[in-house]
């Protein structure tokens, strides 16, 4: 599928910073929260980018390590 050019800015936006929130990206393109979440839906589901609590990442999402192990990882 292909990005829209609000997308794909969007894309360009989240990679050259690394992570972004939805409320700045909202503001940048002065479109609503639900307009970008919208986009970010589209562009997680392609694999560019990953939603995570708080903002977007770039890059597509990894699968998390099971509780066990990431408490032996972080001790």
């Amino acid at each position: 599928m292909t990005p829209n050019p609000r997308q794909a800015d969007l894309l360009d936006e989240v990679r050259s910073r690394g992570s972004v929130s939805v409320d700045a990206l909202a503001e940048r393109y002065n479109v609503t929260l639900q307009t970008v979440r919208r986009d970010v839906m589209r562009l997680e589901a392609s694999g560019d980018l990953r939603r995570v609590h708080g903002g977007i990442l770039a890059g597509a999402a990894e699968a998390e390590l099971p509780l066990q192990m990431r408490t032996k990882t972080n001790a």
